[in-house]
């Protein structure tokens, strides 16, 4: 069965970071602490992270979405 969300972090950068340096711990909990998803495990829900190199610091952002899935 799969997680009943899937929370997507986009990260926009002029210098992408190595995979490991990418840290999202911290905006998963706040999703979890503003009640939107219930938990955080691997039961509950799907971390899909990906980077994308922008040319321009004006143009750099963090992505997030939630989506449920239907199981």
């Amino acid at each position: 069965m799969r997680p009943e969300y899937l929370v997507g972090i986009r990260s926009r950068r002029v210098n992408l970071l190595d995979p490991d340096n990418l840290y999202v711990k911290d905006i998963v909990d706040q999703i979890r602490y503003a009640g939107l998803i219930p938990e955080d495990t691997p039961e509950v829900i799907e971390i899909e992270i990906t980077q994308e190199k922008v040319s321009k610091y004006k143009e750099e952002e963090t992505i997030i979405t939630l989506k449920r899935n239907g199981n």
